[in-house]
């Protein structure tokens, strides 16, 4: 029996969780699977920041392409339950391609996640078990060399790689991240658009288990392009 946490998730996303069976992760219900999952402390964080994203990329998102998705905190708890898609579809990777870039586009409305305008994003996500410094900036140079780059460089607190990566930063990052024409819009990223986070349905791909944020659309190419990407 679904209690706790996860069932008032279920009701108010209009489900009785008393008829509803589940197994391991996935919930089966009238209208079709969903994958709910509890977390509490830090792990926590990582199931709020991955809802928040999953919100944030439907704002613009084509249908489908991302799972709808229903959390709620509580308690130190986070909880939630999204759409669970079903593999065994072709891989039209074009067509996935020209998706998500219609997903990489400013918002209309804004939703419950304030769109400020700026590049980050209002609470922090995670790109594994990394936490992403999401705070805002108007820069996307400036935000990706410090907040992403920057960052991870920090966090290994080695004085050579210090060095290195400040030397890199003033000579490179004008170079390859100033001069955008159009300029950088922030946009609604995935960011860790790798294979793994790609389901391929008989409707197309799916996108999930997103670190997002807004920033330029171009970001979610590098993770694609890791781990045998295609």
């Amino acid at each position: 029996m679904i209690t706790g946490l996860l069932a008032e998730v279920l009701r108010d996303a209009g489900f009785d969780p008393s008829t509803l069976s589940q197994r391991g992760n996935v919930i089966d219900t009238p209208s079709g699977p969903l994958f709910g999952k509890t977390a509490r402390g830090s792990s926590a964080a990582q199931v709020r920041g991955e809802a928040a994203s999953l919100a944030a990329m439907r704002l613009t998102a084509p249908d489908g392409l991302v799972p709808r998705c229903w959390s709620k905190n509580k308690d130190g708890q986070t909880a939630m339950a999204c759409e669970y898609a079903r593999g065994g579809g072709d891989k039209r990777m074009k067509e996935l391609g020209e998706r998500v870039a219609r997903m990489h586009s400013v918002p209309n409305d804004h939703g419950d996640h304030a769109y400020t305008g700026k590049f980050g994003f209002g609470i922090p996500t995670h790109c594994g078990a990394t936490e992403q410094d999401n705070t805002w900036d108007g820069d996307w140079g400036r935000f990706f060399a410090d907040r992403r780059l920057g960052d991870l460089v920090r966090r290994l607190g080695d004085p050579t790689i210090t060095k290195e990566w400040e030397k890199l930063k003033e000579k490179a990052v004008p170079l390859l991240l100033n001069d955008f024409d159009p300029p950088a819009k922030p946009v609604p990223l995935h960011g860790d658009l790798w294979s793994g986070n790609v389901c391929h349905t008989s409707n197309g791909g799916v996108i999930f288990d997103p670190a997002g944020y807004y920033g330029h659309g171009e970001a979610d190419l590098g993770i694609a392009r890791m781990f045998g990407g295609e």
